[in-house]
C-alpha cells in the first residue's frame, strides 16, 4: 500500500520508506468468469496490511512518519475485462496457447484504517494488470489499483491510496456433471417408449 494522500507521484518510487508491505500473504481474491467469449468477470477482494513504523505518511503537511504499526483492511467488488478480447497478443507471440492475459479492473470499496486520519473510506477503484500463466493453471499475477476515497475533494481527497500487488493464481476448470448426462439419456429412453 502506497497510502499518500491522494499525491500519488510524490515519493512514488521511494519502496523502503514510502510502500507498506508485510512479509506474508495478505490479499485474498476470487473471480467468476461472467462471459468467456466477450471477457467479462466480476471478482471480490480482501486485503490486510500494515503500515511499516518509521515510513513516510505524505498526506500532512509537512510529511510526517507513522509512529506506531497502524493496520488496513480493505473488502472490493470489481468487475473486470481481458484485454485479450480486443487484441490477443497471445496469438503473435505463443501460438494457440493463452499465456498472458492483460486487463482492466474498476469497482467499489471500502477501507479500514486504524490511523485517527479517515478511519472509515468508500473507494472508487480503477486498476490494471496482467496474468502469467505458467502450468496447468497455476499463474502468476500482478496489479495495481488506485483507489479514491469518495469523501470531500474527490478525485484528489487525502483518503485516496494506491494498492499494489504480487501474486499466484490458480483457475479451476469445472467438469461437466454427470447430472446432465443422466438428463440425456432419460429424455432418449421417454421417446423410446412414446
Amino acid at each position: 500500500v502506497h497510502d499518500d494522500g491522494g499525491k500519488w507521484f510524490k515519493n512514488l518510487f521511494k519502496v523502503d520508506k514510502v510502500w507498506n508491505m508485510p512479509a506474508y500473504p495478505s490479499r485474498l481474491t476470487c473471480e467468476k468468469v461472467l462471459d468467456k467469449e466477450k471477457g467479462w468477470s466480476v471478482e471480490l477482494m480482501l486485503a490486510y496490511n500494515r503500515y511499516g513504523s518509521g515510513n513516510y505518511l505524505s498526506d500532512a503537511e509537512p510529511e510526517t512518519l507513522v509512529a506506531t504499526q497502524w493496520a488496513l483492511f480493505s473488502a472490493d467488488v470489481m468487475g473486470k475485462y481481458d484485454f485479450n478480447k480486443l487484441y490477443d497478443l497471445n496469438a503473435l507471440m505463443f501460438g494457440e496457447k493463452e499465456i498472458f492475459q492483460p486487463f482492466g479492473t474498476f469497482g467499489f470499496g471500502y477501507t479500514y484504517r486504524s490511523m485517527p486520519r479517515f478511519p472509515n473510506t468508500v473507494t472508487f477503484n480503477l486498476g490494471l494488470g496482467f496474468n502469467v500463466w505458467i502450468y496447468e493453471g497455476w499463474g502468476a499475477q500482478i496489479q495495481s489499483l488506485s483507489k479514491f476515497g469518495l469523501k470531500a475533494g474527490f478525485p484528489t481527497s487525502g483518503s485516496n491510496y494506491l494498492q499494489h500487488s504480487i501474486g499466484v493464481v490458480y483457475k479451476f476448470q469445472p467438469k461437466p456433471t454427470a447430472l446432465g448426462k443422466r438428463y440425456k439419456t432419460k429424455k432418449a429412453s421417454i421417446r423410446k417408449t412414446l
